[in-house]
């Protein structure tokens, strides 16, 4: 009989062998990428489209226009396409990300192929009604208007203002007034200009079969597209600067921000897995040199915590923490302080080997569904890396030194921009 009392041997965690996913070519160059599994009895894809903030002429496009995809064609309204949808069960969002305009899908495969004609439907045939767009305004200038009442989005808002000047894609914001002035024709102009003929790749995964591909490259694989992945304007590596302070008499807490960027590639490098437990060393769980001082030691915060952000043109590095107005200084000193200590000291062989422990959880936790496959190839296709990029995932971590950690935080652990609001 099973001993309950005794607690199971731990056994060291090993790689882990993802699936590859097949690969088609559509006829007009566009690449669609599948994962197979017909014990799922539904379909989750992802059409990635190269058209973003890059293209806006009037800021707020891109947004604005994947708000309203859905809102109606020339024959079917906003609610007689709804209807369709839930009558389907299916599940469709359409959003943007700095680089990308995204649509996502999950239905039921036996419904997959009139889901497909509802997807094409509203990507050719969107048009944008002016009584839905002037409703979608109105709640986005809301929204806007809700957020800029947080310290956190106007920190946010000022760093990356420093970080990479307010003529850089990732560097503007939404403004409300940016959204009052966007007319249909403004949003119909992008639609034809830019995401009707914009390159795009497709990512599925669940129960599809090759009826399925076949049957995309027949609605998405016939009109033509620009070839070749549109120029990025370069984003500045910038150098550090003086605290910025805007104080805000009606709060109590402040939200302090420090970041930088890096040229592309500098975090995807051959030294990516030792960046990824510098920061989870440094602020990235909740068990970091940042959480034990500023929140435990010094109760200073409920919360810090930092990020490494990859995108196209510019990688980041973000620490974030809310603190008490007039504990504002004392929390910075602690952050320089942490900062200071990992370039004078390597972590301990056993600091070390826990947030690589750590680091394992976190990935093996990403795959609690077969969707994130499609996810996971995502990233490693969006940033050029070797398809078995994950295979040896763990002995990457496991060969990374505590020196390795220091070189990287004397290298990279300095000339942060510093934002504080509050």
């Amino acid at each position: 009989m099973l001993d309950r009392s005794i607690a199971p041997a731990l056994t060291p965690l090993k790689n882990i062998t993802l699936p590859a996913p097949k690969r088609y070519l559509c006829h007009n160059g566009a690449e669609i990428f599948y994962f197979q599994n017909s014990d799922l009895k539904t379909i989750t894809f992802e059409i990635q489209i190269h058209a973003s903030r890059r293209h806006e002429a009037i800021h707020g496009q891109a947004q604005l226009l994947a708000s309203m995809l859905k809102e109606g064609t020339s024959k079917l309204s906003s609610a007689d396409l709804a209807a369709r949808i839930a009558a389907l069960g299916a599940q469709i969002s359409v959003y943007t990300e700095p680089d990308y305009f995204l649509i996502y899908v999950r239905c039921l495969a036996v419904h997959f192929d009139k889901i497909l004609d509802i997807i094409y439907l509203i990507f050719k045939d969107s048009q944008v009604p002016e009584k839905e767009l002037a409703q979608h305004k109105r709640r986005t200038i809301s929204h806007i208007n809700l957020e800029l009442q947080k310290n956190s989005v106007w920190a946010s808002r000022y760093l990356l203002k420093n970080l990479y000047g307010e003529e850089h894609p990732y560097g503007r914001s939404l403004w409300p007034e940016d959204i009052e002035k966007i007319t249909r024709q403004d949003l119909l102009d992008f639609k034809e200009t830019y995401l009707l003929k914009a390159p795009w790749q497709l990512f599925l995964s669940g129960d599809v079969t090759d009826t399925h591909i076949q049957k995309i490259d027949k609605l998405f694989g016939r009109h033509r597209i620009k070839k070749g992945k549109s120029s990025l304007p370069k984003a500045p590596v910038m150098k550090k600067s003086p605290l910025f302070y805007e104080e805000k008499q009606n709060k109590v807490q402040s939200t302090v921000m420090l970041g930088k960027t890096f040229s592309p590639l500098t975090i995807l490098s051959a030294n990516h897995t030792a960046f990824l437990l510098l920061n989870d060393l440094l602020g990235g769980y909740f068990g970091s040199r940042l959480s034990k001082n500023l929140r435990e030691k010094k109760g200073l915060t409920y919360g810090v915590h930092s990020s490494l952000t990859v995108l196209r043109s510019s990688e980041r590095w973000v620490i974030t923490s809310d603190v008490r107005k007039e504990s504002l200084h004392e929390a910075l000193a602690a952050i320089e302080e942490e900062m200071n200590t990992l370039r004078k000291r390597p972590p301990t062989e056993q600091e070390l080997n826990n947030i690589k422990n750590y680091r394992k959880g976190v990935f093996l936790s990403s795959f609690k569904t077969f969707e994130n496959f499609a996810t996971r190839f995502r990233f490693i296709y969006n940033n050029a890396l070797p398809e078995n990029y994950y295979t040896d995932y763990f002995e990457r971590l496991d060969a990374v030194t505590p020196a390795q950690i220091q070189a990287l935080a004397k290298k990279h652990l300095k000339n942060f921009v510093k934002i504080a609001v509050g």
